[in-house]
C-alpha cells in the first residue's frame, strides 16, 4: 500500500523539492558547513501572491574550538567576528518550472536551480553584495529507502497549511564565496563544503514554531543526526522528529498523529521552553519509540530572520542559532509486565552535538517584529 501511495504522490507532484502550483510562498533553506567551522545560511523566498521575493545571506563565524565539517582537519580557530546578516530585496526572483526541476532567475540568469534527473542543485549568485557558486555532487535524503519522501512521509500529500521537506542532510560540493564587507577567512572563500538543504511551502507558517537540526562528523555523511520541526496553530501542537545514528542501528521517525497535543494535553507529546534561557525540550513517542530532545544556546549566538507570509516577508519574525548544544535520547518500548506497567522504555542511544541549530519563531519569539 505504501508503495502505491508513493507512486501516486510522484505522479501528482514531480518532486517535493520542486515548485508547487498554488503555494502562497516557496522558501528554500541551505546551510553550508565551511572549512573553517563557520556556516553560511542562504534563504531565497518567493511570494507569488504579493509579487515579492527576497534573498537572505547569513555568515556565522566559527565559535567552537571542537569539531569541523571534516574531523581529519586540525581544531578550528575560534573567531570573535560578528555575525554578518544581509537581506537583498532589490533583485526580483522569477520562478520557472520544468518537468525535470526548477530554476529561480534574476534578470533571466539562474541563481538557484534543481535537476531532478541528476539530483543536483546549482547555486550561482553573482551580485555586488554577495557571490556564491556551488553544485552538489551527492545527496543524503531523509529516508534513503524512500528518497522521494521527506519528514512528513505520506502526510506530504495532504493539503496542510505548511509543508516541510528535507532534501538532503549533507550534500558534498566545491564552492566559491565572496562577501564584501565581511572578513571571510581564506579557507572559506574557496574549497569543499557540505550543504544541508530543505524547504517550506504552502499558505503560511504556524503562529509559533521551533526548529532543531544537529549533525555530527559530516563527510562523507553524518554519523549522527537529529532533525525536528513543529509548532502551534489554534491550540494544536504538532511536531515531526527524525533521528539517524547508523552505527547504532537507529533510524527513527515520529510524526502525527502521535506527536500531537491539544491545548497542551497529549500522552505522546510534551514540549517545554524557556525563552529567557533559550532552552527547548521536546519529548515525544509512538507505539515503538520515544525521543527526547533538548537544545539550548547563548542569547548572543542568535540572528534574526524574516518569514514569508502571503502578504510578504515579515522582518525579524524568528531567531536562529547555529551554535546550540543539542542532546538527544532515543528509547525502544519493551513490552513486559512489570509491577503496574505493561512496558518500559529501554535507552538505545544518546547523542550530543555542540554546533546544532535552534530556532524560536512566531509567538515563541517574544521580541519579534
Amino acid at each position: 500500500m505504501t508503495a502505491i501511495l508513493e507512486r501516486l504522490a510522484k505522479w501528482l507532484d514531480p518532486h517535493p523539492y520542486s515548485l508547487h502550483q498554488g503555494a502562497q510562498f516557496e522558501g528554500f533553506y541551505s546551510r553550508f558547513s565551511l572549512p573553517s567551522g563557520a556556516s553560511l545560511v542562504l534563504i531565497p523566498d518567493v511570494i507569488p501572491a504579493a509579487q515579492t521575493s527576497s534573498i537572505t545571506i547569513v555568515y556565522i563565524p566559527n565559535r567552537s574550538s571542537v569539531g569541523r565539517p571534516d574531523p581529519s582537519l586540525p581544531p578550528p580557530k575560534v573567531s570573535n567576528q560578528p555575525i554578518h546578516n544581509l537581506e537583498l530585496s532589490n533583485y526580483p526572483i522569477k520562478p520557472h518550472s520544468s518537468p525535470t526541476g526548477f530554476a529561480f532567475t534574476v534578470n533571466d540568469k539562474p541563481i538557484l536551480s534543481y535537476d531532478a534527473t541528476s539530483e543536483t542543485i546549482t547555486y550561482d549568485f553573482d551580485f555586488p553584495e554577495f557571490k556564491l557558486k556551488a553544485t552538489t555532487e551527492s545527496r543524503m535524503p531523509w529516508d534513503p529507502e524512500r528518497p522521494f519522501l521527506g519528514p512528513e512521509g505520506l502526510l506530504g500529500m495532504l493539503p496542510l497549511p505548511l509543508h516541510w521537506y528535507v532534501h538532503s542532510f549533507a550534500s558534498a560540493a566545491a564552492f566559491e564565496l565572496s562577501l564584501p564587507g565581511c572578513e571571510v577567512p581564506i579557507e572559506d572563500q574557496r574549497g569543499r563544503c557540505s550543504i544541508h538543504e530543505e524547504k517550506n511551502w504552502a499558505r503560511s507558517f504556524p503562529e509559533a514554531h521551533h526548529w532543531i537540526l544537529a549533525r555530527k562528523h559530516i563527510p562523507p555523511a553524518p554519523d549522527a543526526i537529529v532533525s525536528l520541526a513543529g509548532g502551534r496553530t489554534l491550540g494544536l501542537d504538532a511536531f515531526i522528529v527524525g533521528v539517524r545514528v547508523p552505527d547504532k542501528g537507529i533510524n527513527v521517525d515520529i510524526r502525527p498523529p502521535f506527536s500531537v497535543s491539544v491545548l497542551g494535553f497529549s500522552p505522546f507529546l510534551k514540549v517545554k521552553r524557556w525563552w529567557e534561557r533559550r532552552v527547548v525540550q521536546v519529548d515525544t513517542c509512538d507505539l515503538f519509540y520515544r525521543v527526547k530532545v533538548e537544545a539550548m544556546a547563548k542569547p548572543d549566538s542568535f540572528f534574526q530572520l524574516g518569514e514569508p507570509f502571503p502578504e510578504g516577508v515579515r522582518s525579524n519574525w524568528l531567531v536562529q542559532s547555529l551554535n546550540a548544544l543539542v542532546k538527544c535520547h532515543v528509547y525502544r518500548r519493551r513490552w513486559r509486565v512489570k509491577k503496574w506497567s505493561l512496558w518500559e522504555w529501554e535507552l538505545i542511544g544518546d547523542e550530543t552535538w555542540n554546533d546544532g541549530g535552534l530556532e524560536f519563531g512566531g509567538t515563541y519569539y517574544p521580541e519579534r517584529g
